[in-house]
């Protein structure tokens, strides 16, 4: 007897257990439904719909079909099964209204109509180009004649390019590139689409700086700031003021052919005539003219145009082979000049200048070399 008590009371704990765990969740299940506010039907751009008579469609909705209520205002046009399968009947026009099983306020009306659904939509215009804050209005037509509801649904794919309004004006709102569609609003799918290309003009055109400097023989890329940066055409046509002084390409790349100034100008080529110039000094590249070895301890190098140098932009090597290679590097007592063009370097006292040795010259800093 002790035995079968024991046993008894160990089950009454499972089954308390049980049911206070049974307790806690269906709460919780009924907070989750709770929390849906509203209810969309997501297969149906307009909740409306259009069947031919004993044709089926299954609703979806944002929420699972074990929380909602199906109903019908007349059985004998419509039916809707409790998932959400709704089935025509005959000819006619019903209500499915779709009730929230936790509250019964939330409820969405779906209308019903059998008859003919569309077939095909179309639209009067396959692509459209406008200008940015300018409107144009598209038409669209849905097919067969017989179809039952001949309304569409306009969307853009980037309201933030070209928006629609519900009766299809297109307004441009930046530059770019958008998709315009026209969806039958009868749950058919039938839809047409439009390209739409908003132009937005240049505002302006700039460079960063005005002017610059350049030597013969360099290049440089200029590259102008456009604005608004969405701005459809933002290509431009490039031009020198003198070529023979300095040459541009399409791209905007400069070329220095020689000493002088020339005016490069960038236009934009959507029609503003917006423009930016850049004015650029060409110079010649200071070189070196020639290097003499005037003595045994003294070098002197002749640059192609004056410059003031330290003595640090000096370096003597020597070699006594013939194969180009200046593996010795000769220590220096000073560099001085008078013009800054002509320059003597004395060598370090005892590293005088044999007959058979070849010198080589480095200067460093030299203006555009």
């Amino acid at each position: 007897m002790k035995r079968s008590n024991r046993f008894m009371a160990v089950i009454a704990v499972i089954l308390a257990f049980a049911l206070t765990f049974t307790g806690v969740s269906i709460p919780v299940n009924a907070a989750a439904t709770s929390t849906v506010k509203s209810i969309t039907v997501k297969n149906l751009p307009s909740n409306t719909l259009t069947l031919k008579a004993r044709k089926t469609f299954t609703l979806k909705t944002n929420t699972t079909s074990g929380n909602l209520k199906f109903s019908t205002s007349n059985k004998k046009i419509v039916t809707v099964s409790s998932t959400g399968k709704i089935k025509a009947v005959k000819k006619g026009s019903a209500n499915i209204t779709i009730y929230l099983k936790s509250n019964a306020k939330i409820k969405k009306v779906v209308k019903v109509t059998v008859g003919q659904p569309a077939t095909r939509v179309k639209v009067n215009k396959s692509a459209l180009t406008i200008k940015k804050g300018r409107s144009a209005v598209i038409k669209a037509t849905v097919g067969p004649n017989t179809t039952s509801n001949k309304k569409v649904i306009w969307k853009s794919s980037n309201s933030k390019i070209a928006k629609v309004s519900a009766t299809g004006r297109v307004t441009a709102v930046k530059g770019g590139t958008v998709t315009i569609t026209a969806v039958a609003a009868d749950g058919s799918g039938k839809k047409a689409v439009c390209k739409v290309t908003v132009k937005a003009p240049i505002t302006s055109l700039k460079f960063s700086k005005i002017s610059g400097k350049l030597y013969v023989g360099k290049t440089m890329q200029l590259s102008p700031v456009i604005k608004p940066a969405y701005a459809t055409n933002k290509k431009c046509a490039w031009s020198s003021s003198n070529d023979k002084v300095a040459m541009v390409n399409s791209e905007g790349k400069v070329y220095a052919v020689a000493a002088g100034t020339a005016v490069i100008t960038a236009k934009a080529t959507d029609g503003t005539g917006k423009k930016a110039t850049y004015k650029v000094t060409v110079a010649k590249a200071n070189t070196i003219a020639s290097a003499t070895v005037s003595d045994p301890q003294t070098v002197q190098v002749t640059l192609s145009g004056s410059q003031k140098l330290p003595a640090s932009s000096f370096v003597v090597k020597a070699s006594t082979v013939l194969n180009g290679t200046y593996n010795y590097t000769i220590p220096l007592d000073g560099v001085t000049t008078k013009d800054n063009k002509t320059y003597t370097i004395a060598l370090r006292r005892g590293c005088s200048l044999s007959d058979y040795v070849r010198v080589c010259v480095y200067v460093d800093g030299l203006y555009g070399t």
